[in-house]
């Protein structure tokens, strides 16, 4: 938000034009122009689950990690006989 626009909000507020500040007060303005705003209509939208890839991440003593990336459960068999 752009601190001229605050700033014109307070002084309209200040000498009474401030619009919104009226109509809070119930007071009627015979001379309102109509809002510049077009209508909008808001719909959802579903958005696509990401596909999870699976992965197995070891970590050794020394500090290095083994990282497998769309691991398999053949992957992780093959993976634990080599460790034992």
């Amino acid at each position: 938000m752009n601190t001229n626009q605050v700033f014109r909000w307070v002084r309209e507020v200040n000498v009474g034009k401030a619009l919104w500040v009226r109509r809070a007060k119930g007071e009627v303005d015979t001379q309102a122009a109509p809002t510049p705003f077009l209508p909008v209509s808001i719909r959802a939208v579903e958005t696509p689950q990401a596909l999870h890839k699976p992965a197995i991440t070891v970590s050794f003593r020394s500090g290095h990690q083994l990282v497998l990336h769309e691991a398999t459960p053949g992957m992780l068999q093959q993976l634990v006989a080599a460790l034992s």
